[in-house]
C-alpha cells in the first residue's frame, strides 16, 4: 500500500480511521498497516457492520474501511447511514471472492 499523496497534511492533523471487519486477524492486520501508512492514526476497530453502525453515530471517522461481503441488508444500512449522516466521510468496501464464485466466473 502506498503512503497517501499528501502526507505533510495528513501528519498535522489526526486521521480518524474505523475498520469493520468481522475476521480478528485481518481486522487486526489492516490496522497495523494502517498505522504504518498513517502514524498517528486514530483507528477504531469494529468486529462487524452493527457495531460499526453504532460507532458511526456521532461521525468519529474520516475514513470507514468495511468489509462487506455477504452482508447483505446490513452493509446496506451501513452504508445509507455513513452516506445520509457523515458528509464529508471517506469509505473504502472490501468484498472478497471465493473459490467457489470465482470458479462460477470462469
Amino acid at each position: 500500500m502506498r503512503p497517501l499523496p499528501d502526507m505533510a497534511s495528513a501528519a498535522a492533523q489526526t486521521v480518524r480511521v474505523m475498520v469493520a471487519v468481522e475476521l480478528a486477524l485481518f481486522r487486526r492486520g489492516l490496522a497495523e498497516l494502517i498505522r504504518q501508512v498513517l502514524p498517528g492514526a486514530d483507528i477504531t476497530e469494529a468486529e462487524d457492520l452493527a457495531t460499526a453502525a453504532e460507532l458511526l453515530a456521532d461521525c468519529p471517522a474520516d475514513l470507514l474501511i468495511a468489509d462487506v461481503d455477504g452482508a447483505g441488508a446490513e452493509a446496506r444500512l451501513l452504508l445509507l447511514h455513513a452516506y445520509l449522516e457523515c458528509p464529508g466521510l471517506k469509505v473504502a468496501v472490501l468484498v472478497g471472492q471465493t473459490e467457489d464464485r470465482v470458479a462460477a466466473l470462469s
